[in-house]
């Protein structure tokens, strides 16, 4: 539902996820980018198993623990990464918060289709600092932004059932409950 939400917040794609659904097969016949396999994405213990195939060294983690506590969860990717897990990040400030723009306009104009913001990106990075611009845009934003759709009760259902044994494989794999 994210990869959905992510081409809807660039005006892109299918008017519900149900459509984007019933066309994805077709898309992976199709050779479509993977970031359009919204339902496929979900499948994550093939994809787990073949890092774990591949790599010697493999951290899976899990967005409710960063959630849940953003500093040990730091911690713990720093020290896994071999860097000073002493280190206390700023985790105050959420970046790329998941929500989309009420206009449509608001959209094309934010987006990297827009031609006129290709021209004026590099005038406004000589302009203005990083900070000036990102404080800019988050009120921008902030202004003209609501959260995202909820996903149809009767589509998260289904999904449940198909994801089911897939989470019971990633259960074994990474050895934790996901209920």
């Amino acid at each position: 539902y994210s990869s959905y939400q992510h081409f809807v917040k660039l005006a892109k794609g299918d008017p519900t996820f149900e459509e984007a659904l019933v066309h994805e097969k077709s898309r992976i016949e199709n050779g479509w980018h993977f970031m359009w396999h919204h339902k496929s994405l979900g499948f994550y213990a093939e994809q787990v198993e073949a890092f774990l195939k591949e790599f010697t060294q493999v951290k899976v983690t899990f967005f409710e623990d960063l959630k849940e506590d953003s500093e040990s969860y730091m911690q713990s990717l720093f020290k896994f990464i071999g860097v000073d897990s002493s280190f206390k990040p700023n985790t105050k400030t959420i970046h790329n918060q998941s929500k989309i723009s009420k206009s449509i306009l608001f959209r094309f104009i934010n987006s990297n289709q827009n031609p006129i913001k290709m021209v004026l990106r590099p005038l406004f990075r000589k302009l203005f600092p990083s900070e000036k611009r990102r404080s800019i845009k988050e009120k921008a934003r902030a202004l003209n932004s609501s959260h995202y759709q909820k996903m149809k009760e009767s589509t998260r259902i289904e999904l449940i059932n198909n994801y089911k044994e897939d989470i019971k494989k990633l259960e074994r794999i990474v050895d934790r409950d996901l209920s």
